[in-house]
C-alpha cells in the first residue's frame, strides 16, 4: 500500500509530503530538480532583474508584488519572496498598502501565469497585473520585435 511505500522511502531519507506523490512519481521517466534549497528549504531569493524598458528594479518588484498573493496564508514561496523583497523597501511597502487585491488567479500549468486584479484605494482605478512564463507574458504585452528579441535573448542567457 501507499503507507508501506512511504515508510520504505522514509527509511531511505526521502521526505514524503503527500502519499499521492508516490503514485505520481511511479509514472515518471525523468525527474528534474534544483539544488538551490528552493525545494528543500522552501526559500527563494530575488536576484537583480534584467530590465528591458523604462521601469526601475524597484518598480518591477513593486508590480510583481501586486501580481503576488499577498495574504500570507495563501502565499506560495515565489509570492512570499517577491512580497517580502518589496516590503523591505519602506517606500514600496507604503505604496503596496494603497492597493487592494480584488481577485487573484493563482499560477496553473495550463495558462502558465498568475493574474491579480487590484484597485488603487485612493483613485479607485482597477487594473490587472500578472507574472508568469516569459513568452506568455510577452504575448499579452504585444511588444515590438526588437523588445521581444531582447527579452527572449536575456531569458536564453539565463538558461
Amino acid at each position: 500500500t501507499m503507507a508501506v511505500g512511504a515508510r520504505r522511502l522514509a527509511q531511505m531519507g526521502v521526505i514524503v509530503a503527500r502519499l499521492g506523490a508516490i503514485e505520481e512519481m511511479a509514472g515518471m521517466d525523468m525527474l528534474c530538480s534544483d539544488k538551490t534549497g528552493t525545494l528543500t528549504q522552501n526559500k527563494l531569493k530575488l536576484y537583480e532583474p534584467i530590465i528591458v524598458g523604462k521601469l526601475t528594479t524597484k518598480e518591477l518588484v513593486f508590480y510583481a508584488a501586486l501580481a503576488a498573493k499577498r495574504m500570507e496564508e495563501g502565499q506560495d514561496a515565489i509570492d512570499f519572496c517577491i512580497t517580502k523583497d518589496c516590503e523591505a523597501d519602506p517606500e514600496s511597502a507604503k505604496k503596496l498598502e494603497e492597493y487592494e487585491e480584488l481577485d487573484f488567479v493563482p499560477f496553473d500549468p495550463t495558462s502558465k501565469k498568475t493574474v491579480a486584479t487590484v484597485k488603487n484605494i485612493s483613485s479607485g482605478k482597477v487594473f490587472k497585473t500578472c507574472k508568469g512564463m516569459c513568452n506568455i507574458v510577452l504575448d499579452m504585452c504585444d511588444p515590438d520585435e526588437a523588445t521581444r528579441n531582447k527579452v527572449v535573448g536575456a531569458v536564453q542567457e539565463l538558461a
